[in-house]
């Protein structure tokens, strides 16, 4: 009779902590995996495109600052994201000999936000981290020098680079360089990152008709943006270097938001199941309390809840950490994304199931000692 009783109450346990693994290991999966393409993928992957698409070149010897203001008059200034004056000089210099020297932005404050060859992604950090006034980046084709001696002014080197088209082998801030070689007000040319959409070749403006030509000066093509950026200042030249398709991160952005506020209703949903599953818990021990009388073991619920938490625990990181990891990088496969980061999803995963089976035990802490009286 005991052990018929003693079996039933154990299959009522199982079932309910089994059909409640199932939903919380799935939502975990579900709340992380939205918040992971939502944000870190999206980002990540937009980032990781190396360098600029679209090249303002001088006509003459040089850009001035002047020529940034051209950004702003065009049809697409609003997908022009990033941008990165650059000015280049060589010199010679002491244990290195003859080398390309650069000055840039980095980090500088721009439109709303900043911007510069960091925020392009054209060049690899290394070690260290990007110049500020009076510093200097060296490229890792260099000796290790520190200073750095350019001129009459000695610079500090802040960290080492790498680049696949490189431009210059030491990197400065661009106010330092223009001062150190009297060229303010000059710029060799400007780098620019811009959201557009794919085309398969840039067309020739003159060859279109009418028609055509409206239609490809209203869509934000790599082209239409150069083009439009020559049609607002006459001494620049912009070329087309690198097209890319930025669609998906557009759809990421207009969508972050709700996405974030899905993963946070199903993380919601998954705490109230859990609460939910306490009570019931709750509910039961009164019935487990006469069992345990029966059996002289009063201790023995404390026990076996605790085993069961911990086996319950490690049980759904597990598999919300398998399925988080194999449904991410199936889809970022597919969708050509950021692959996922390991180490994120089992910290996320982690956190997520250690709230979740907290909350399950929140209610059965309430209750009092147990007594057989």
């Amino acid at each position: 009779m005991i052990f018929r009783y003693a079996t039933k109450r154990i299959l009522s346990r199982i079932v309910s902590n089994l059909m409640f693994l199932i939903t919380s290991s799935l939502a975990i999966a579900a709340a992380i995996s939205i918040v992971y393409l939502s944000v870190y993928s999206a980002d990540k992957t937009m980032q990781s495109i190396t360098g600029a698409n679209i090249l303002m070149l001088p006509k003459t010897e040089f850009l001035t600052a002047n020529s940034l203001s051209t950004l702003d008059k065009i049809f697409w200034k609003n997908n022009i994201v990033e941008v990165a004056p650059i000015l280049v000089v060589s010199d010679t210099v002491e244990q290195l000999g003859t080398i390309r020297i650069g000055g840039s932005w980095f980090s500088q404050k721009w439109r709303k936000g900043e911007t510069g060859l960091d925020k392009i992604g054209d060049i690899e950090l290394l070690w260290g981290r990007y110049p500020k006034k009076g510093e200097a980046l060296v490229s890792h084709t260099l000796p290790q020098l520190n200073p750095i001696k350019l001129g009459k002014e000695e610079f500090k080197v802040v960290g080492k680079f790498r680049s696949s088209i490189p431009f210059a082998e030491i990197l400065l801030n661009l106010e330092d360089l223009q001062k150190l070689y009297n060229k303010e007000d000059k710029l060799s040319f400007v780098k620019l990152k811009a959201l557009t959409i794919p085309e398969k070749a840039p067309p020739d403006p003159k060859k279109l008709s009418i028609e055509q030509f409206d239609k490809w000066y209203c869509k934000a093509y790599a082209s239409s943006i150069a083009y439009q950026l020559e049609e607002a200042d006459p001494t620049i030249k912009a070329e087309v270097i690198k097209t890319y398709n930025t669609a998906s991160y557009l759809i990421y952005t207009k969508f972050k938001k709700p996405l974030l506020r899905l993963a946070f209703f199903l993380a919601t949903s998954l705490f109230i199941a859990a609460i939910v599953l306490g009570n019931i818990q709750l509910k039961e021990i009164a019935k487990e309390k006469e069992l345990l009388t029966l059996l002289g073991d009063t201790t023995l619920f404390i026990k076996s809840t605790i085993i069961e938490k911990t086996i319950l625990a490690v049980t759904i990181f597990l598999i919300s950490t398998s399925i988080t990891y194999w449904y991410l990088n199936h889809l970022t496969q597919k969708l050509c994304l950021f692959k996922p980061d390991v180490i994120s999803i089992i910290e996320f995963c982690l956190i997520l199931t250690f709230l979740t089976v907290l909350i399950t035990s929140i209610p059965l802490v309430t209750v009092k000692k147990w007594s057989t009286g």
